[in-house]
Order: C-alpha cells, then sequence, then structure tokens
C-alpha cells in the first residue's frame, strides 16, 4: 500500500531528473526547429513535425513515470518537464536558433548566389540553341514557303 509514496528527496530528485528530461526534449524541438529553418516547410509538414515531437514528449513521460515513479504519472514530474523545457526554450534554444537561422540564411544567400550564376550562364546558352533552332527550322520554313510561291 506504501509503494505509491515516496519520501521527499526522492520527490525532489524526480523532479531535478524531470527539468533535466525537459531541457534534453527541448534539444530534441530545437532539432526540429533546425531542420525548419534549412529547409522551409508547409503547414503540413510542420504539423506532422509537432504531433511527432508530442509522440516523444508523451513516450518520454510515460518511459520517466514507469521507469522512476513505480508506473505512476506524477503531476510534479510532468511540471518538471514544462518547466525545463521552458527554460531551455527561452535561454539556450533561443541563442541556438538565432544562430542556426543565421547560419542558414548566410548559406542560402551564397548558394543563390552561385547556383544564381549558374543557372543564368545556363538560361543563356539554352535561349541561345533555341534561338539557333528556331533560325534553322521556322525561319528556313518561312523562306522556303517564300521562294516556292514565286
Amino acid at each position: 500500500m506504501l509503494d505509491n509514496f515516496f519520501s521527499l528527496s526522492y520527490e525532489c530528485l524526480l523532479f531535478l531528473y524531470s527539468v533535466i528530461l525537459g531541457a534534453g526534449l527541448g534539444i530534441i524541438f530545437d532539432v526540429f526547429r533546425a531542420i525548419r529553418a534549412v529547409i522551409p516547410h508547409n503547414s503540413f509538414f510542420v504539423a506532422f513535425e509537432d504531433i511527432l515531437f508530442i509522440l516523444v514528449w508523451t513516450f518520454s513521460l510515460v518511459i520517466f513515470s514507469v521507469e522512476l515513479s513505480g508506473g505512476n504519472i506524477r503531476f510534479f514530474c510532468f511540471m518538471g518537464m514544462l518547466l525545463g523545457f521552458t527554460i531551455y526554450f527561452f535561454s539556450v534554444g533561443k541563442i541556438v536558433i538565432t544562430f542556426i537561422r543565421s547560419v542558414s540564411s548566410f548559406v542560402r544567400r551564397i548558394l543563390n548566389a552561385v547556383f544564381g550564376r549558374i543557372y543564368g550562364f545556363l538560361r543563356r546558352c539554352f535561349v541561345s540553341v533555341c534561338q539557333k533552332v528556331k533560325y534553322f527550322f521556322v525561319d528556313n520554313y518561312t523562306n522556303l514557303r517564300k521562294s516556292k510561291k514565286m
């Protein structure tokens, strides 16, 4: 009957572990945000990633509860996870995502400059070839029709 009760020191330790787990979930959430920063998504994929993260969060809470609190989901453990996530999100998470967005924007500008020039060169080559093909077929056909009418 007393298996469900823990000492105050063990509950404090569980709370500390849940705060650390919440911060770890914040890191996982930053992975999803980094993917969004590097590869822009539409709302369907953002929703899919959010649902996947909620499933990871739920799975983490269940495993944490089974392993450390005897299979009981304790409210203070959930609140500890939420607190750890919030602290991470508004401190280190802000710095990390700002850095990732800056690097992503810089790399995107470089790639646009490089591939923009390559694209421009290929486009000019393609237009030149198309103009020559047009001259060969269309203009020669028009000249041939004019010469037959005479």
